[in-house]
């Protein structure tokens, strides 16, 4: 199993699609990162703040997931977290 994943998205709102996404890498990861991000270039339908809510709550159950709200440049949390 390789150690970990990042995927990042806006998540506005979070699909059907990007939950199978999640689930199935978590079966081939030891480590999943969802990082809810925030595009300042878009309107947003919920705040960050709901996107991550949405998020964490679907995904509460998977052990080795952990959700992360960031606002920044992805690659710069990804450094983080390594």
């Amino acid at each position: 199993m390789k150690p970990l994943l990042y995927i990042q998205g806006v998540f506005d709102p979070l699909t059907n699609g990007h939950v199978d996404i999640i689930k199935k890498s978590s079966k081939l990861f030891s480590k999943v990162y969802v990082i809810v991000a925030n595009n300042s270039n878009k309107t947003h339908m919920f705040s960050q703040s709901e996107r991550f809510k949405f998020v964490e709550n679907t995904l509460k159950d998977i052990d080795n997931i952990e959700v992360i709200s960031y606002d920044g440049i992805i690659s710069n949390i990804a450094k983080e977290l390594l």
